[in-house]
């Protein structure tokens, strides 16, 4: 818990298991409080729990959008104060990005950020 706050994320996911495994391992454990993995593949299934992570399987393709949202709705439900969004094409290089986010979020009164690579980006850099 950083701040006082829980932090939740959510990961959405589509057929890239390697790069959904990439991206759980990548998270700081003593940072995230609630852990959910939307997958949006229903020919797919994964187990109910990956680690220790909450796992919805959509019944059909819904779509990244309608996946967050269940995402969003499964933190707001258990307490995620804080909540960060992923796909599964993400990977945390450093943990500390959680707490200045938060951080950020307080000092300016945004209270919505959104983070993506411009332009041609090195996948392994």
């Amino acid at each position: 818990m950083i701040l006082g706050a829980k932090i939740g994320c959510g990961i959405t996911t589509y057929r890239r298991l390697e790069q959904l495994t990439r991206l759980c391992e990548s998270l700081p454990q003593d940072v995230v409080d609630a852990l959910i993995i939307v997958n949006d593949d229903p020919s797919t299934p994964l187990p109910r729990r990956l680690g220790r992570a909450h796992v919805i399987n959509n019944s059909s393709n819904l779509g990244v959008g309608k996946s967050k949202n269940l995402a969003l709705r499964w933190l707001l439900g258990q307490g995620a104060e804080h909540l960060f969004l992923f796909e599964d094409d993400v990977f945390i290089r450093d943990p500390e990005v959680f707490l200045r986010y938060i951080r950020a979020g307080q000092l300016s009164g945004i209270q919505h950020f959104n983070h993506g690579p411009i332009g041609p980006t090195p996948l392994n850099t």
